[in-house]
């Protein structure tokens, strides 16, 4: 029995009560980039180009008061957390921890949403109706609403294009759930982009992820989405160091 049978057959998605409102709300600005199509990037040179929101987003940095406490800031507390004994060996294929970055995901993903401000359009447990028409088309089946995904799909979607994609199977289990949601919730591309920019130090990684939510923050209504993306980072610090 492969890898991929090993986790499907143990077949853990998360709770499929959890709402995606503000506080656990997943996607907004970052839409389809999370689903891996890169919508979001020309915005993204955009904003950096953009001197008003450059000016905006030095005010939200120089004080780090309005965010939850526990995270390192540009400017204020350091994060609570020592990151420095964290582990990049690789945790060697192990099924099991892949289920356990699934359960951390699913937890935070929740059931259908449609939200009109969520760039990702319509959603199924954190995959888009554009993400998984592409996924199904190169399996060569049909496409269908995104409501009708099955459990197993979407489990085999996410290791796919985005456990695989990202590395996080080459990496240590606290790296590998690090990678796994920031390329859930903000596509690859970026992930492996703030992991590189970190040199591979956690406590830096989860600043620059923060950064950029606060970045995604200054543009349109998407305000509405930070306290949920904020509130799913001291979660994903938290259960990095609890092991």
């Amino acid at each position: 029995m492969g890898f991929l049978d090993k986790i499907l057959m143990a077949g853990y998605w998360g709770s499929p009560d959890k709402t995606r409102d503000g506080q656990q709300k997943s996607d907004g600005l970052l839409g389809e980039d999370a689903g891996g199509t890169g919508r979001f990037l020309s915005q993204d040179r955009d904003l950096q180009s953009d001197l008003a929101a450059q000016l905006l987003l030095a005010q939200m940095y120089r004080s780090r008061g309005s965010g939850p406490a526990g995270h390192s800031g540009f400017g204020g507390q350091m994060s609570q957390y020592d990151f420095s004994q964290i582990s990049h060996s690789n945790h060697g294929g192990d099924p099991a921890v892949f289920q356990r970055a699934m359960k951390f995901v699913g937890k935070w993903e929740g059931g259908l949403a449609n939200d009109p401000d969520d760039r990702g359009g319509r959603t199924m447990a954190g995959v888009t109706q554009g993400t998984y028409n592409a996924w199904r088309r190169q399996k060569g089946l049909p496409q269908q609403d995104v409501a009708s995904s099955t459990p197993q799909e979407r489990q085999q979607l996410y290791y796919e294009n985005y456990y695989v994609a990202s590395g996080a199977h080459r990496m240590s289990e606290p790296w590998a759930l690090a990678m796994f949601d920031t390329a859930v919730n903000m596509g690859v591309g970026r992930a492996k982009e703030l992991y590189a920019q970190s040199g591979g130090n956690m406590e830096r990684f989860f600043e620059l992820r923060e950064r950029k939510y606060r970045q995604f923050a200054g543009v349109g209504n998407q305000g509405k989405f930070l306290n949920g993306w904020l509130n799913r980072l001291n979660d994903l610090e938290r259960t990095v160091m609890m092991g």
